[in-house]
């Protein structure tokens, strides 16, 4: 992750850690102390003037902000620095916002004193562990267990607490209150503790009508606000432990990798071996989903503070880091073998951090069911729909409005196609039916959203598209199959790769609803491996000459244009020697036999071309050119099936299903754990839309996505069949559960379309992490 406000500070702590804080340095000071180098936390206070980040210039603080927090905890997470830089920033957000009884200037002299390192603070944020009561000497607290961190070496204590309703007023039963504690205070017992981060340690204190200073003002409201300011702390400290984790993840990650590429058995490098590859792919997905995660929750908690969007995503962020940490964290000990067991190998340290970081937010099932109840309006189950907290500038929120209103009103007027998982249209009728709405769709500026109105386009940016998949899943509308591969897969590639010529006569039609496209890469011998394609053009003339046949073609009976990949130089290199061509579909020499699917429908095809005539202007493309056109189709064919809005079971789905059925933990469950990965995909694919992130993706951006997306489907699907129970073995002819049903079955083809997962997994691996082929 990558700050754009300032950059330097991304640079500056990373420099930092690196030098000052190295993870070969750390085991050094593990066993003896607080844990941590005492030099290097005085010069990160100095130098890096860490302290003083989050705190406003007017009190002589940085007045940076969460952005440039999370870049400096993910540097931090990356060595598992174990100061208390955390506690640092979060006692001084709470010192900012107090209020000193019964002397103000106590609590400005405190901030500053923690600000400039010179006070390290242990702080609980969790005031249903302690109560307090006012005698006549002061205030008292008493809490049995109260965790910690850095209790062994604070200077003070700073706690949450309610005030004890013998002691207060009926309004202030519930009062909230923060309060300063010194380690030295009579009734404070602490308590040594086994832990499993030996990085970062956490102490047990218990407080025996402990003394105390009240930080926080007493009166009416007083209670509320302090409550609401630990909130937003403990919010704020949420985002940060997230990006901390995602630097560990990160850091395991690449120690890992280069482990794998290092590491030789039965005579070669371990990272050639698929399930190690794809093992370490499967990591940067996660990798990459948790990055989009924090980007999101540092981008809205800065810019939509307190609303129910920012808070669905700091969840987001919490959980989905720490899931893939503790995935990696395991992950890293198994595939360095018998030396990931040992105490010498860091190793062991990811995962002890992992494991403790697990749940410091609040226990994971109650933080997951409160996104569930985020992500669903009214009841959170029996009148649930899905809402979308996207950060929208007023011009996107308006066309948002207007493409439901369009929506709406093709659907009362019949006009829009309903929504179901076979293809919209399977006879002429229904073809004829599609193309006018796709017309339709035209006509309102609806189509071809992101390309440029010279073709008929609408000109702009990919999060309008997103919004009108969106509103087409919101309205209920479905959207016509056909055009899909078409518009957002091999129209791309023309305005991309193709001659001008080729741009005004294939794009206009296509996006006016004239023509249908379909693909024509796959072969029965050569599936994912397109780049065996055994089809051939042979020069004839002032044009070529195609025989061979192609398989899997979606809607091919039913298109006016295909895009074939075909071999034009059988004696090149098995990439290099593949040209692609635009071939009309019904050119001599052309057949069509549909194949039916275990969903009984038959919009898959095989293609058989005989000596088919293709003149020259037919070559999309340098000729001999065809992989690289092909690698394009591809990327947004990947793209397009992590966004289509069809044949998914969605979290809509599952709640109309679960109905009834609320008061289930099991169900509450399942339907939690889906939301956190509808969650995540969905986030993924807006932080691909942010043009501001493009230089950090991965060169297989598409192929995470369509990972990302193909697993969320299939637990879904699975979810579905669950929630069904005995039911799922009834198919009511035109019942929503028998739709439902077919989607389930239409899920497993997504996980082959557009490249099969397995093969998938290899190029994440081989690509973007530099593993050697296999």
């Amino acid at each position: 992750m990558t700050s754009t406000v300032h950059p330097e500070m991304a640079a500056a702590a990373q420099a930092f850690f690196d030098q000052q804080a190295p993870l070969s340095a750390l085991r050094g000071h593990l066993e003896a102390g607080p844990g941590y180098d005492a030099q290097t936390w005085r010069r990160y206070c100095t130098e890096l003037e860490g302290g003083r980040l989050l705190l406003p210039a007017e009190v002589g603080g940085l007045g940076a902000g969460i952005r440039e927090a999370s870049v400096v905890a993910e540097a931090a997470g990356r060595v598992l620095y174990g100061g208390p830089y955390l506690s640092q920033w979060l006692a001084g957000l709470l010192l900012l916002g107090s209020d000193q009884d019964p002397r103000p200037s106590a609590a400005s002299g405190l901030l500053s004193e923690v600000a400039a390192g010179r006070t390290v603070v242990a702080l609980s944020l969790d005031p249903t562990l302690v109560r307090a009561r006012r005698g006549p000497d002061g205030w008292r607290l008493v809490g049995d267990k109260c965790p910690l961190e850095h209790l062994d070496s604070a200077d003070v204590l700073v706690v949450a607490a309610r005030v004890d309703t013998v002691d207060a007023t009926p309004a202030q039963s519930d009062e909230v209150a923060l309060f300063l504690v010194r380690p030295d205070a009579d009734g404070l017992h602490r308590q040594d503790v086994d832990n499993l981060d030996l990085t970062r340690r956490t102490g047990l204190a218990r407080l025996r009508d402990t003394p105390a200073t009240r930080l926080t003002s007493a009166g009416a409201g007083a209670g509320a606000g302090a409550a609401q300011r630990l909130t937003e702390v403990a919010t704020t400290a949420t985002v940060l432990r997230a990006a901390e984790n995602l630097g560990s993840l990160r850091r395991l990650h690449e120690i890992t990798t280069a482990y794998a590429l290092a590491r030789e058995q039965f005579g070669r490098t371990i990272a050639s071996f698929q399930a190690v590859k794809h093992n370490l792919a499967d990591r940067l997905v996660e990798i990459e989903a948790a990055t989009a995660a924090v980007d999101a929750a540092v981008r809205l908690l800065a810019e939509q503070p307190g609303s129910p969007g920012a808070e669905a995503a700091v969840l987001t962020a919490g959980l989905v880091t720490e899931d893939a940490f503790a995935r990696m964290a395991h992950e890293g000990i198994q595939l360095h073998g018998g030396i990931g067991f040992t105490w010498e190998h860091d190793a062991h340290l990811f995962y002890r951090r992992a494991a403790a970081g697990r749940g410091v937010a609040g226990a994971r099932s109650v933080r997951l069911a409160r996104l569930l109840d985020l992500t669903t309006l009214a009841d959170p189950i029996e009148d649930g729909v899905p809402m979308a907290a996207p950060l929208e500038t007023p011009e996107l929120a308006a066309f948002r409005v207007r493409a439901r209103a369009w929506l709406t009103t093709a659907i009362a007027a019949g006009e829009a196609p309903e929504v179901r998982p076979g293809p919209v249209s399977t006879t002429a009728e229904g073809l004829a039916a599609g193309k006018r709405h796709q017309a339709a769709l035209h006509e309102a500026g609806f189509s071809g959203i992101t390309y440029p109105r010279e073709y008929g386009g609408a000109g702009l940016p990919a999060p309008y598209e997103d919004a009108f998949f969106e509103e087409t899943r919101a309205t209920g509308a479905g959207e016509d199959k056909l055009f899909r591969i078409g518009i957002g897969m091999i129209g791309p590639a023309i305005l991309a790769m193709g001659t001008p010529e080729q741009r005004d006569r294939y794009l206009p039609p296509l996006l006016r609803g004239g023509e249908v496209w379909c693909e024509l890469f796959s072969e029965p011998g050569s599936g994912s491996d397109m780049a065996g394609a055994r089809t051939r053009a042979v020069p004839d003339g002032d044009g070529y000459l195609v025989t061979g046949q192609k398989v899997w073609t979606s809607n091919g009976h039913l298109c006016d244009f295909g895009l074939l990949l075909a071999r034009t130089d059988p004696t090149a290199a098995k990439h290099a020697g593949l040209s692609m061509f635009v071939v009309p579909m019904d050119a001599p020499g052309v057949e069509v036999r549909p194949l039916r699917q275990i969903t009984g429908e038959t919009d898959f095809n095989e293609v058989f071309l005989d000596e088919v005539r293709l003149p020259r202007e037919s070559l999309l493309g340098g000729l001999n050119d065809g992989w690289r056109v092909a690698r394009l189709v591809l990327q947004h064919e990947r793209m397009a099936m992590g966004t289509t809005a069809v044949r998914r079971v969605t979290l809509a789905d599952l709640v109309e299903l679960a109905a009834g059925r609320g008061t289930d933990p099991l169900v509450r469950a399942g339907l939690a754990e889906q939301t956190l990965r509808e969650r995540a995909l969905r986030t993924y694919l807006e932080y691909l839309a942010g043009a501001e992130h493009r230089h950090r993706l991965p060169a297989e951006a598409g192929a995470v996505a369509k990972l990302l997306m193909t697993g969320t489907m299939h637990s879904a699907s699975t979810l579905a069949v669950e929630l069904l129970e005995g039911g799922s073995a009834l198919w009511p002819r035109g019942s929503g559960t028998g739709d439902l049903l077919k989607r389930v079955l239409a899920a497993q083809a997504f996980s082959i379309a557009g490249g099969t997962d397995n093969i998938l997994r290899n190029l994440v691996g081989e690509r973007a992490l530099g593993l050697p082929r296999d």
